[in-house]
Protein backbone atom coordinates (compact mmCIF):
# COMPACT_ATOMS: atom_id res chain seq x y z
CA UNK A 1 0.00 0.00 0.00
CA UNK A 2 2.80 2.40 0.82
CA UNK A 3 5.07 2.02 -2.59
CA UNK A 4 1.74 2.45 -4.58
CA UNK A 5 2.50 5.75 -6.73
CA UNK A 6 -0.42 7.42 -8.49
CA UNK A 7 0.01 7.55 -12.46
CA UNK A 8 0.08 11.29 -13.89
CA UNK A 9 -2.81 13.54 -13.13
CA UNK A 10 -4.00 16.15 -15.92
CA UNK A 11 -3.67 19.60 -15.13
CA UNK A 12 -5.74 20.51 -11.89
CA UNK A 13 -4.82 17.40 -9.96
CA UNK A 14 -3.64 17.79 -6.46
CA UNK A 15 0.69 18.70 -6.90
CA UNK A 16 1.70 16.21 -4.00
CA UNK A 17 -1.63 13.34 -4.19
CA UNK A 18 0.79 11.76 -0.42
CA UNK A 19 0.03 14.85 0.78
CA UNK A 20 -3.81 15.25 -0.35
CA UNK A 21 -4.49 11.66 0.70
CA UNK A 22 -2.88 12.03 4.28
CA UNK A 23 -5.22 14.90 4.83
CA UNK A 24 -8.36 12.79 2.70
CA UNK A 25 -7.95 10.38 4.56
CA UNK A 26 -7.27 12.14 8.26
CA UNK A 27 -10.88 13.95 7.99
CA UNK A 28 -12.63 11.02 6.57
CA UNK A 29 -11.21 8.07 8.36
CA UNK A 30 -14.33 7.12 9.98
CA UNK A 31 -16.15 6.39 6.84
CA UNK A 32 -13.64 3.98 5.89
CA UNK A 33 -13.10 2.65 8.55
CA UNK A 34 -17.11 1.94 8.85
CA UNK A 35 -17.04 0.15 5.39
CA UNK A 36 -14.34 -2.12 5.93
CA UNK A 37 -15.96 -3.34 8.93
CA UNK A 38 -18.69 -4.20 7.30
CA UNK A 39 -16.98 -5.33 3.80
CA UNK A 40 -14.60 -7.31 5.77
CA UNK A 41 -17.22 -8.87 7.85
CA UNK A 42 -18.26 -10.40 4.50
CA UNK A 43 -14.98 -11.32 3.52
CA UNK A 44 -14.81 -13.20 6.94
CA UNK A 45 -17.71 -15.42 6.19
CA UNK A 46 -17.09 -16.15 2.64
CA UNK A 47 -13.15 -17.10 3.67
CA UNK A 48 -14.57 -19.35 6.25
CA UNK A 49 -17.03 -21.30 4.20
CA UNK A 50 -14.06 -21.45 1.57
CA UNK A 51 -11.96 -22.87 3.77
CA UNK A 52 -14.27 -25.11 5.58
CA UNK A 53 -16.73 -26.25 3.77
CA UNK A 54 -14.93 -29.60 2.11
CA UNK A 55 -14.28 -30.70 5.48
CA UNK A 56 -17.90 -30.25 6.40
CA UNK A 57 -18.96 -32.11 3.86
CA UNK A 58 -16.39 -35.14 4.58
CA UNK A 59 -16.77 -34.83 8.71
CA UNK A 60 -20.47 -34.65 8.85
CA UNK A 61 -22.06 -35.89 5.57
CA UNK A 62 -19.47 -38.64 4.55
CA UNK A 63 -18.63 -37.63 1.05
CA UNK A 64 -14.81 -38.39 0.34
CA UNK A 65 -12.94 -35.41 -0.12
CA UNK A 66 -12.97 -35.81 -4.09
CA UNK A 67 -16.35 -36.11 -3.69
CA UNK A 68 -16.51 -33.09 -1.39
CA UNK A 69 -14.29 -31.05 -3.77
CA UNK A 70 -15.99 -31.35 -6.56
CA UNK A 71 -19.59 -30.71 -5.27
CA UNK A 72 -18.21 -27.05 -3.63
CA UNK A 73 -16.44 -26.37 -6.87
CA UNK A 74 -20.12 -27.03 -9.14
CA UNK A 75 -21.53 -24.66 -6.00
CA UNK A 76 -19.14 -21.62 -6.28
CA UNK A 77 -18.89 -22.35 -10.32
CA UNK A 78 -22.64 -21.78 -10.45
CA UNK A 79 -23.74 -19.52 -7.63
CA UNK A 80 -20.79 -17.35 -7.03
CA UNK A 81 -20.72 -15.72 -10.57
CA UNK A 82 -24.56 -14.88 -10.49
CA UNK A 83 -24.38 -13.29 -6.75
CA UNK A 84 -22.25 -11.25 -8.07
CA UNK A 85 -23.94 -10.24 -10.48
CA UNK A 86 -27.44 -9.81 -8.64
CA UNK A 87 -25.51 -7.60 -6.41
CA UNK A 88 -24.07 -5.64 -9.11
CA UNK A 89 -27.14 -4.92 -10.16
CA UNK A 90 -28.95 -4.55 -6.57
CA UNK A 91 -26.48 -1.86 -6.18
CA UNK A 92 -26.96 0.02 -9.42
CA UNK A 93 -31.00 -0.19 -8.66
CA UNK A 94 -29.86 0.73 -5.07
CA UNK A 95 -27.81 3.81 -6.26
CA UNK A 96 -30.06 5.90 -7.93
CA UNK A 97 -32.79 6.18 -5.52
CA UNK A 98 -30.61 6.09 -2.49
CA UNK A 99 -27.35 7.44 -3.30
CA UNK A 100 -24.45 6.68 -0.78
CA UNK A 101 -26.45 4.10 1.28
CA UNK A 102 -26.68 1.64 -1.55
CA UNK A 103 -23.17 -0.30 -0.49
CA UNK A 104 -24.56 -0.61 3.06
CA UNK A 105 -28.73 -1.66 1.92
CA UNK A 106 -26.77 -4.50 -0.38
CA UNK A 107 -24.14 -5.75 2.43
CA UNK A 108 -26.89 -5.79 4.62
CA UNK A 109 -29.15 -8.08 2.67
CA UNK A 110 -26.37 -10.05 1.83
CA UNK A 111 -25.46 -11.03 5.48
CA UNK A 112 -29.08 -11.09 6.38
CA UNK A 113 -29.89 -13.90 3.51
CA UNK A 114 -26.26 -15.65 4.26
CA UNK A 115 -27.34 -16.40 7.99
CA UNK A 116 -31.16 -18.56 7.33
CA UNK A 117 -28.90 -20.13 4.34
CA UNK A 118 -25.61 -20.72 6.46
CA UNK A 119 -28.27 -22.61 9.30
CA UNK A 120 -29.63 -24.54 6.22
CA UNK A 121 -26.40 -25.86 5.04
CA UNK A 122 -25.06 -26.91 8.03
CA UNK A 123 -27.94 -28.29 10.00
CA UNK A 124 -29.37 -29.64 7.07
CA UNK A 125 -29.19 -33.27 5.83
CA UNK A 126 -28.60 -34.38 1.66
CA UNK A 127 -30.07 -32.46 -0.82
CA UNK A 128 -31.55 -29.90 1.85
CA UNK A 129 -27.69 -29.07 2.56
CA UNK A 130 -26.64 -28.63 -0.55
CA UNK A 131 -29.37 -26.84 -1.42
CA UNK A 132 -28.00 -24.33 1.57
CA UNK A 133 -24.74 -24.13 0.35
CA UNK A 134 -25.90 -22.87 -2.83
CA UNK A 135 -28.19 -20.20 -1.57
CA UNK A 136 -24.93 -19.59 1.09
CA UNK A 137 -22.86 -19.36 -1.95
CA UNK A 138 -25.16 -16.81 -3.49
CA UNK A 139 -26.08 -14.53 -0.64
CA UNK A 140 -22.59 -13.98 0.20
CA UNK A 141 -21.45 -13.17 -3.63
CA UNK A 142 -24.12 -10.34 -3.56
CA UNK A 143 -21.86 -8.44 -1.19
CA UNK A 144 -18.08 -8.41 -2.96
CA UNK A 145 -19.72 -5.89 -5.41
CA UNK A 146 -21.05 -3.37 -2.85
CA UNK A 147 -17.68 -3.85 -0.88
CA UNK A 148 -15.61 -3.10 -3.84
CA UNK A 149 -16.89 -0.15 -5.48
CA UNK A 150 -17.85 1.22 -2.26
CA UNK A 151 -14.74 2.69 -1.76
CA UNK A 152 -14.54 4.32 -5.08
CA UNK A 153 -17.57 6.17 -4.71
CA UNK A 154 -16.74 7.62 -1.78
CA UNK A 155 -13.01 8.67 -2.52
CA UNK A 156 -11.51 11.63 -4.98
CA UNK A 157 -10.67 9.76 -8.55
CA UNK A 158 -6.97 11.09 -8.15
CA UNK A 159 -6.75 8.88 -5.21
CA UNK A 160 -9.02 5.95 -5.57
CA UNK A 161 -5.99 3.64 -6.02
CA UNK A 162 -4.45 4.79 -2.58
CA UNK A 163 -8.07 3.82 -1.10
CA UNK A 164 -8.06 0.43 -3.11
CA UNK A 165 -4.83 -0.62 -1.39
CA UNK A 166 -6.26 0.14 1.74
CA UNK A 167 -9.09 -1.35 1.65
CA UNK A 168 -7.32 -4.77 -0.19
CA UNK A 169 -5.39 -4.79 2.58
CA UNK A 170 -7.22 -4.73 5.25
CA UNK A 171 -10.08 -6.71 3.78
CA UNK A 172 -7.70 -9.57 3.31
CA UNK A 173 -6.33 -8.93 6.77
CA UNK A 174 -9.47 -8.98 8.35
CA UNK A 175 -11.45 -12.09 5.83
CA UNK A 176 -8.52 -14.14 5.50
CA UNK A 177 -6.36 -13.68 9.19
CA UNK A 178 -10.12 -14.13 11.03
CA UNK A 179 -12.41 -16.42 8.80
CA UNK A 180 -10.68 -19.37 8.77
CA UNK A 181 -9.18 -19.73 11.84
CA UNK A 182 -11.63 -18.83 13.82
CA UNK A 183 -13.51 -22.21 12.84
CA UNK A 184 -10.63 -24.28 13.45
CA UNK A 185 -10.32 -22.62 17.36
CA UNK A 186 -14.08 -23.44 17.54
CA UNK A 187 -13.49 -26.56 16.68
CA UNK A 188 -10.42 -27.28 18.79
CA UNK A 189 -12.16 -25.42 21.62
CA UNK A 190 -15.76 -25.90 21.57
CA UNK A 191 -17.31 -28.21 19.48
CA UNK A 192 -14.87 -30.77 18.42
CA UNK A 193 -13.97 -32.62 15.05
CA UNK A 194 -16.99 -34.33 14.97
CA UNK A 195 -18.94 -30.96 15.30
CA UNK A 196 -16.92 -28.57 12.64
CA UNK A 197 -20.44 -27.81 10.97
CA UNK A 198 -21.55 -25.66 14.11
CA UNK A 199 -18.10 -24.18 14.38
CA UNK A 200 -18.45 -23.20 10.88
CA UNK A 201 -22.35 -21.41 11.62
CA UNK A 202 -21.13 -20.18 14.80
CA UNK A 203 -18.43 -17.88 12.34
CA UNK A 204 -20.62 -17.24 9.62
CA UNK A 205 -23.79 -15.79 12.17
CA UNK A 206 -20.97 -13.94 14.06
CA UNK A 207 -19.60 -12.19 10.95
CA UNK A 208 -23.00 -11.77 9.46
CA UNK A 209 -24.67 -10.37 12.54
CA UNK A 210 -21.28 -7.82 13.28
CA UNK A 211 -21.33 -6.72 9.24
CA UNK A 212 -25.80 -6.12 9.37
CA UNK A 213 -25.14 -4.13 12.85
CA UNK A 214 -22.01 -1.95 11.12
CA UNK A 215 -24.27 -1.65 8.08
CA UNK A 216 -27.48 -0.53 9.83
CA UNK A 217 -25.37 2.14 12.36
CA UNK A 218 -24.02 3.22 9.30
CA UNK A 219 -26.97 3.50 7.53
CA UNK A 220 -28.74 5.15 10.69
CA UNK A 221 -26.06 8.17 10.52
CA UNK A 222 -26.56 8.92 6.35
CA UNK A 223 -30.02 9.49 7.27
CA UNK A 224 -29.34 11.65 9.80
CA UNK A 225 -26.94 13.70 7.97
CA UNK A 226 -29.63 13.87 5.37
CA UNK A 227 -32.02 14.88 7.18
CA UNK A 228 -29.85 17.13 8.46
CA UNK A 229 -28.93 18.88 4.96
CA UNK A 230 -32.57 18.98 3.72
CA UNK A 231 -33.60 21.11 7.34
CA UNK A 232 -30.59 23.29 6.76
CA UNK A 233 -31.42 23.77 2.70
CA UNK A 234 -35.58 24.79 3.09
Amino acid sequence: MLALREPARAAGSAQNPSHAWRGWLARHWRRYAVHIAAAGAATMAIQAVTAWTVTALVRRHGYDIARAGAVFGLVVLAAGPAGHLTGGALLDAFRRSAGSRAPYMVLALSLTSAAPAACLFCLGEGPTAIAGLLALTYALGLATPAGFSGVQTMTPRAMRGRASALFLCCNTLIGFGLGPPLVGLLTDQLFGDAAVHLSLLSAIVGGCAIGVAVCAARLASLQAHMKNHVRKTA
